[in-house]
């Protein structure tokens, strides 16, 4: 399977772990697959989805909207509205209540990679060079 299939995977994962009346991030979903930082990622993989097994609508952007566009908008706005969860005026969802923190990553995540140093690199001063 190619890294990118893999990486599709954990993403699917992480989206089916969001409990229903609950969304999340793109940047939350890519940590907890394991990719942090990639939260574009994220939404290329959600696009190339073809069926409804994964929830993909539960996924929004950090500002608590819908960051697709289009009919696409329509439906991840009513399968939202149908789980209970609600928009305020200016079309937000609020994280806050309806957030879901998905700490941690998957169990098919591979495991964080380790240092042999310390965990923060200790800044060392820079020797003064004697003048003369």
């Amino acid at each position: 399977m190619p890294a990118s299939d893999d990486a599709y995977a954990r993403i699917f994962r992480a989206v089916e772990a969001i409990p229903r009346g609950r969304v999340s991030t793109y940047g939350r979903i890519a940590a907890r697959a394991g990719l942090p930082g990639r939260a574009r990622q994220v939404g290329f993989a959600l696009r190339s989805l073809g069926d409804g097994s994964v929830p993909w609508h539960r996924v929004v952007n950090a500002g608590g909207r819908l960051s697709v566009v289009g009919e696409a908008a329509v439906i991840q706005r009513r399968r939202l509205l149908a789980e209970g969860i609600r928009f305020d005026a200016h079309d937000r969802i609020d994280l806050e209540r309806f957030g879901c923190d998905l700490a941690g990553p998957t169990a098919a995540s591979p495991p964080p990679a380790r240092s042999s140093g310390p965990a923060v690199p200790s800044r060392r001063p820079t020797p003064r060079r004697r003048a003369g």
